[in-house]
C-alpha cells in the first residue's frame, strides 16, 4: 500500500469527483422545452420528445439544449434561450427533423 501526501490525496479526490461529474453529465438526458403551443399541441410534442429520449422542462434552464417554439412563444423564454445559446427551432422542425438524443 502506498501512502499519499495530503496534497496528492486531495488531487486524487478532486480528479475523481471531476470524472464522476463528467460521467453523470454524459448519462443525463438532454433537456427540451416547448413554448407557444395550445395544450393539445404541447401534450403531443411532449409525448414525442419523451419517446425520443428528452427530459422535458417547463422553463428554460442553463442545461436546456432545445427550445421548441409554436405560434405564440413566450418572449421571456426566447430571451433566456438566446442568452444561454441553446438551439431554438419550430414545432414543425422538431417533428420533421426527427431530433433524437
Amino acid at each position: 500500500m502506498t501512502k499519499l501526501s495530503d496534497s496528492d490525496a486531495w488531487k486524487w479526490i478532486y480528479a475523481e469527483d471531476d470524472r464522476l461529474r463528467k460521467e453523470r453529465e454524459a448519462i443525463r438526458k438532454p433537456e427540451i422545452c416547448f413554448t407557444g403551443f395550445t395544450p393539445e399541441e404541447k401534450e403531443a410534442l411532449i409525448s414525442l420528445a419523451v419517446t425520443r429520449g428528452f427530459d422535458v422542462k417547463s422553463s428554460v434552464t442553463v442545461l436546456l439544449k432545445i427550445l421548441v417554439t409554436g405560434g405564440d412563444p413566450g418572449p421571456s423564454k426566447l430571451k433566456k434561450a438566446r442568452k444561454i445559446g441553446c438551439l431554438i427551432i419550430s414545432g414543425a422542425d422538431f417533428i420533421d427533423e426527427k431530433y433524437e438524443m
